[in-house]
């Protein structure tokens, strides 16, 4: 896995254009079309930018579970469907990053 720019990201308008930027404190992680620059409506391209936000602490969540998972492996004799289901979705999940 490539290690990505570690967050908190957030999401906040360009001052200089109709852009949505996605950034760090310090650093700029992604631009979006504002809502006059697409043809994505003005609450989905903001859903999109926050969902974009958001990639850093979901994937520490997900790695969390995954950790979980580890340690109450018992789980699995126990609830094998749900237990085997959730931990192959966080896992590829994780592995698109």
């Amino acid at each position: 896995m490539t290690e990505h720019t570690p967050g908190p990201w957030i999401k906040r308008p360009d001052v200089y254009s109709e852009m949505i930027c996605i950034t760090t404190e310090t650093k700029m992680i992604a631009q979006l079309p504002g809502p006059d620059g697409t043809d994505i409506a003005e609450k989905e391209q903001l859903a999109n930018a926050h969902l974009i936000a958001a990639a850093p602490d979901l994937l520490a969540a997900l790695e969390q579970v995954q950790d979980w998972f580890a340690i109450h492996a018992e789980l699995a004799t126990r609830f094998p469907g749900g237990y085997h289901a959730t931990r192959r979705c966080a896992r590829a999940a994780i592995a698109k990053t």
